[in-house]
């Protein structure tokens, strides 16, 4: 017994910092191969209890940051994140018989994708199991074939291969069946990646892009906007938004083809919005730039009547090449949400896409940028420490994903640059630094991937998988009990 509950112990400190903000790569990895192994030695089921328990304060930790709320409605959501990270253990432990086949430490993975996918369709896919990665630029080039759900899949089914080695006291049939088969995979897949990345044709033609951040344009700006009302309030806004213009014209003097601001940084009343993008196509006009302005519009009666998170592509020759409202409002926003209908307009560079922030913690809607061949995705944004740079390095598995080079501007966060393979071309972090204006320069030509084409369709797979999977394990269980009693006859 208390041999059981040190591999308890030892698996909740490293679910610690399997994910969320504390994230060691490693520890993803090893967590469940101890949290496994401890619900495998309980008879009982109340040690599904208590592990939920466990997860439950353990995600009161893990998420605190990046949640941005401190009411008792925090702790509702960490129970919710605890909840998605638990149904894997749930499944697995109902399922998975005490003695069965290496076909069955499946089911674990395969339930936590399933888990993960259905979190994803409803609040984006915050916590999944993929992002802690990030920094294996070869091991995440599967996206590209199985979307987010490869890679959960494959960090997750080491724990119950080597608890079916375990089980067999590491026998050489259980390290060549298992251990063995599960190395080669893995491998396989990490050469792939690395083939991928070694192969990748690097012969398109770039464009300067700047991220033009305007921090201290804000700062400057806002106090006197919020004591603004009336006629004063529009003029205000509207200076302020050409102080942004200003902001950008350097860099469209000095070579830039593109300039694309981040998330809200402007604000503007419904009675300004036409004035303002006038000058924003004048701009544009003038200096032969695409420009890609991020704003909030309200109307008289805000916040009683929602307002509009925007992105507005005006092109070279001064006219409105997309106008784009956000789709996927965080929970709490006074935002009127957009269509779900990403905008794509073909450049004299380039077909160019946009999302704005949370967006692309959706992949089925970020497709949509793959299945029409988007080149170059501009991503205004805005983030805050607690997110700083999980959120950025989560947008980088959509471009790899889709085949597209991407450019988050991010306000109050990490601003990124990167081709289609995830390959990162600038990189600037606005809260530890005293700049505000990313450059790059950055290919726009469309990758085909696999994932583009066929979408969910592996983490749908992992569906059917469990389903078959539950159905050998209860025909399994029925034997067992029909030989039991056979026996006791």
């Amino acid at each position: 017994m208390k041999r059981s509950f040190a591999v308890l112990a030892a698996g909740m400190i490293l679910f610690l910092f399997s994910n969320g903000s504390w994230t060691l790569p490693v520890a993803s990895w090893l967590a469940p191969i101890f949290l496994l192994r401890f619900l495998r030695t309980q008879r009982s089921l109340l040690s599904l209890g208590m592990l939920f328990g466990l997860f439950v304060i353990a995600a009161t930790f893990m998420v605190r940051g990046i949640v941005p709320v401190q009411d008792a409605s925090f702790y509702g959501i960490a129970s919710y994140y605890a909840f998605v990270w638990f149904v894997p253990y749930a499944v697995d432990r109902l399922l998975v018989p005490v003695e069965h086949g290496v076909e069955m430490t499946l089911v674990f993975p395969a339930a936590a994708v399933v888990a993960e996918y259905a979190h994803g369709l409803m609040f984006g896919t915050w916590t999944s199991v993929a992002y802690t990665q990030s920094g294996s630029l070869p091991l995440l080039q599967m996206v590209s074939v199985t979307g987010l759900w490869g890679v959960t899949f494959l960090v997750m089914w080491l724990g119950p291969v080597v608890n079916w080695a375990w089980q067999r006291r590491w026998t050489w049939d259980a390290l060549r069946r298992g251990l063995g088969l599960y190395a080669g995979i893995a491998l396989g897949i990490v050469l792939g990646g690395q083939a991928r990345l070694a192969f990748a044709d690097a012969s398109s033609d770039t464009v300067r892009v700047a991220a033009v951040l305007g921090m201290a344009e804000m700062d400057a700006f806002q106090p006197k906007l919020e004591q603004a009302k009336g006629e004063l309030e529009a003029q205000l806004s509207i200076d302020y938004f050409e102080s942004l213009l200003e902001k950008g014209r350097k860099e469209a003097e000095s070579g830039a083809q593109i300039l694309v601001w981040p998330e809200l940084i402007g604000r503007l009343p419904a009675r300004a919005e036409s004035e303002a993008l006038a000058r924003a196509g004048n701009f544009a006009r003038s200096e032969g730039v695409h420009l890609l302005v991020g704003y909030f519009v309200y109307p008289p009666d805000f916040p009683s009547t929602f307002g509009r998170n925007k992105a507005v592509l005006l092109t070279p020759d001064g006219k409105v090449g997309w106008d784009y409202v956000k789709s996927s409002v965080v929970p709490g926003m006074k935002e009127i949400p957009g269509d779900w209908r990403l905008p794509a307009y073909e450049s004299d560079v380039g077909k160019l896409g946009t999302a704005i922030c949370y967006d692309m913690d959706f992949p089925h809607f970020i497709r949509q940028a793959g299945v029409r061949d988007v080149a170059l995705m501009l991503v205004p944004a805005w983030d805050w420490a607690g997110i700083n740079p999980l959120h950025t390095n989560m947008a980088v598995y959509r471009a790899i994903e889709n085949g597209f080079s991407l450019v988050r501007a991010t306000a109050r966060g990490t601003s990124i640059a990167v081709d289609a393979y995830g390959r990162v071309l600038a990189r600037m972090d606005e809260l530890g630094s005293q700049e505000d204006i990313m450059v790059a320069h950055v290919p726009v030509r469309s990758i085909k991937t696999l994932y583009s084409v066929t979408g969910d369709l592996f983490a749908w797979i992992c569906g059917a998988l469990v389903a078959l999977l539950a159905v050998a394990a209860v025909r399994a269980r029925r034997r067992e009990k029909a030989s039991d009693d056979a026996v006791t006859r």
